[in-house]
């Protein structure tokens, strides 16, 4: 943040007149980098029907090399989690078991997670 007084004084006569003005600069941050998903192992994960509720299917991981909010990354799953079946933690990335699983209902997903950050 800068501050700058700014003051003005004409040469009037017979007395010179003065205004005086405070003005507040703050520079904003800008959003320079694209949150990154650290690569899995595999894009191909078996989950036994049996999981229960809870059970983690696995922990997404990324990275933002900005600083403050514009380097806070929000996970979501937007394309594929027919009947919502699974759940994401919006900030950490873990997807879980959110409803029991049927394999004869359901016996793949593919989910399209979306990874952004708040800038």
């Amino acid at each position: 943040i800068y501050i700058l007084t700014i003051s003005a004084q004409d040469q009037g006569t017979p007395r010179a007149l003065n205004s005086t003005a405070i003005i507040t600069i703050e520079i904003k941050s800008v959003n320079e980098f694209t949150p990154v998903l650290q690569p899995l192992v595999t894009s191909y994960i078996r989950v036994p029907e049996s999981s229960p509720v809870g059970f983690e299917v696995v922990d997404l991981n990324a990275t933002d090399k900005d600083f403050g909010a514009d380097g806070i990354i929000r996970f979501a799953i937007f394309h594929g989690n027919e009947g919502n079946t699974f759940d994401i933690d919006s900030s950490t990335g873990k997807i879980t078991v959110g409803k029991k699983l049927n394999f004869t209902l359901y016996p793949r997903y593919f989910l399209h997670i979306n990874i952004s950050d708040s800038g």
